[in-house]
């Protein structure tokens, strides 16, 4: 639980940290090689569940400022192995250890259903299950978990997902070491995809893209006896949250650093088609605080389009813009509940099937002593920022949400002049 002390405005510099859906794909590769070396890794909550998860099968790792080092060469040996745990179904990125296993070599592999933000509806897990199957798994459903036996592995696997679901690209990517060739169509391209190609790619894999969501991946040059050193691209959904954090909560501006801004270029742009003003300089961005904003209408997408992560943080300009906004979200249609929190601040708004209404109102109730409840880790930064805004205490329950993506949220936040205290919950 964290208290925010509101009336805050913020000035100077924050650093991005290493995105974290890059670094959990990261650390699940890992296993495919012997030693690897991952630099701008952020310790965040989900990486640690992680990394203690493989732990208790024989890999080590050691974790210091900034970077994670992995040693896989002790990993369990033997066809089968099962990972179980209260925390294997905390976090939704235990989803992708399947993909890494079976890339391993395990012939039977049991593990607990994932976790992480569910709170915005079920997220299934049958496109990579699917995928799986191509490849000549066997897939077996119980109660509280899955099983995966594999006889034998097709040796050339071509299959289309029937969405390009981010997670099941990942697992069938890694899946590819078991095999020789593969093609998979339609597949998710997001910037974090690209960069554990680019750490697969240092193992002996290759990557050919015969179109723009077609990937033919050989592993004929795999090599499992590689040490890997890697380093995380920048978290993009962390720099568009501080953008918008500077944007309403600044005295003036804040400068924003190490973010790639090629990643950032959808959300950028429509931030500032609201009238948030951006200025670019390299892997810096330095946001006004904003003036005047417009209404808009936003249609969440696959990247390159703007993507679901992103839709609370919008949100937060959304409310504060001239006029009715509104969110189409097919991807999670449920990923609304923040809004309900935000009632409390006198925030007008309805949502149903997916759509979001939201009406701009610039005189919202800013002298309350709230509690407000993370729904997500997304939706918590959103929440966080209110509790800037407001001249209250906001109490932000179920907060280690937002740790399980923000590395050290307080401190940068505090060193921009905040005043966020992290309690014990009671």
């Amino acid at each position: 639980m964290h208290l925010v002390n509101g009336s805050s405005k913020v000035s100077g510099q924050v650093d991005i940290s290493g995105a974290k859906n890059s670094l959990l794909p990261l650390i699940c590769a890992s296993i495919l090689g012997d030693e690897s070396s991952l630099s701008n890794a952020p310790n965040i909550r989900d990486a640690d569940i992680l990394l203690k998860i493989l732990s208790r099968h024989g890999v080590a790792y050691e974790i210091s400022e900034n970077e994670i080092k992995i040693d896989s060469s002790d990993i369990n040996q033997g066809s089968k192995i099962e990972v179980y745990g209260d925390d294997v179904s905390k976090i939704r990125y235990s989803t992708i250890l399947m993909g890494a296993l079976i890339g391993k070599g395990y012939k039977n592999i049991a593990i607990s259903y994932p976790g992480g933000c569910s709170s915005f509806g079920t997220r299934p897990i049958d496109i990579h299950l699917a995928g799986f199957e191509a490849f000549g798994v066997k897939v077996s459903l119980s109660d509280n978990h899955l099983t995966l036996n594999i006889n034998e592995l097709k040796k050339r696997v071509s299959h289309k997902l029937r969405f390009p679901s981010v997670g099941a690209t990942i697992n069938l990517i890694l899946a590819a070491a078991a095999v020789d060739e593969c093609i998979l169509e339609n597949i998710a391209i997001e910037p974090e995809i690209l960069d554990l190609m680019e750490f697969l790619e240092k193992l002996g894999f290759k990557f050919e893209f015969l179109s723009e969501r077609v990937l033919k991946i050989d592993t004929k040059s795999y090599n499992k006896n590689r040490s890997i050193i890697h380093r995380v691209i920048p978290d993009r959904i962390e720099t568009i949250s501080y953008v918008v954090l500077g944007a309403l909560c600044s005295e003036k501006q804040l400068t924003i650093n190490n973010a790639n801004i090629e990643h950032t270029l959808q959300p950028l742009h429509f931030l500032r088609q609201m009238g948030i003003e951006t200025h670019v300089e390299g892997d810096t961005i330095i946001v006004d605080r904003a003036k005047e904003l417009c209404s808009s209408s936003l249609h969440v997408g696959v990247y390159p389009e703007i993507g679901t992560d992103y839709q609370p943080l919008i949100a937060a300009a959304m409310i504060f813009a001239e006029g009715e906004s509104e969110i189409i979200d097919p991807i999670y249609p449920k990923r609304f509940a923040y809004l309900d929190e935000l009632s409390k601040l006198g925030v007008v708004s309805n949502h149903f099937d997916g759509i979001a209404k939201i009406s701009g109102n610039k005189e919202l109730k800013t002298q309350l002593d709230i509690e407000v409840t993370c729904h997500d880790l997304r939706a918590g930064f959103t929440l966080l920022i209110f509790g800037l805004l407001n001249s209250g205490t906001m109490i932000l329950k179920n907060s280690e949400q937002i740790s399980r993506g923000y590395f050290s949220f307080v401190d940068k936040l505090n060193a921009i002049g905040t005043n966020v205290i992290e309690v014990e919950n009671e």
